[in-house]
């Protein structure tokens, strides 16, 4: 009876050990930098970055068995108290354009492409990242000083933007360039 019960001890005190030296910690970082910058047409851009950094640590080795970083953007346009909340995606131009505000940003796609394992012939899936250009147009439903009602975002076609840059005036939005585009960086 007892030297089951030794069993036990041992086989407990060995699975504690082994997931003790298996298990990992988490730390998270958060870094948060505001970038400023005033228009010609004085409106005021105000575009949060925030950094997210998260480890995971072994507990007995202080072996770091993944890293990952994870940006989020906002712009805040103070004149007309407008927000845009990009998750993601980097804002890069802004166009004030006959009461109303259009955005330029690039975001990365993950694309998926299947192909057939060598070993067992199923379909498995090699992933890149591709950086993409987005467009948007601000709709303000907003009345009594903006306070009641909606404005929102939605999703405009490139070729809309690009008609807007003949007649109105294309601004940057400040930020920290992290994504960028061949073809955007030679214009």
């Amino acid at each position: 009876m007892s030297s089951r019960i030794n069993l036990h001890r041992q086989l407990f005190t060995t699975l504690t050990l082994l997931l003790l030296a298996i298990s990992c910690t988490t730390t998270t970082n958060e870094y948060i930098e505001a970038k400023n910058a005033v228009l010609p047409n004085g409106r005021r851009l105000e575009t949060t970055i925030i950094e997210k950094i998260s480890s995971q640590k072994g507990i007995l080795s202080n072996h770091v068995y993944n890293t990952s970083t994870r940006f989020t953007y906002r712009t805040y346009i103070s004149k007309d108290r407008v927000h845009w909340n990009g998750g993601s995606s980097e804002p890069k131009n802004i166009i004030f354009c006959n009461d109303y505000i259009y955005i330029k940003y690039l975001k990365e796609k993950n694309i998926a492409t299947p192909y057939e394992s060598e070993v067992d012939s199923t379909i498995r899936y090699d992933y890149t990242y591709e950086i993409i250009e987005g467009f948007q147009k601000h709709i303000d439903e907003r009345y009594f000083f903006k306070l009641l009602g909606d404005d929102f975002w939605v999703d405009i076609p490139s070729e809309e933007y690009k008609n807007l840059k003949e007649y109105c005036t294309e601004d940057e939005v400040p930020n920290d360039n992290r994504l960028s585009i061949l073809s955007d960086t030679l214009q």
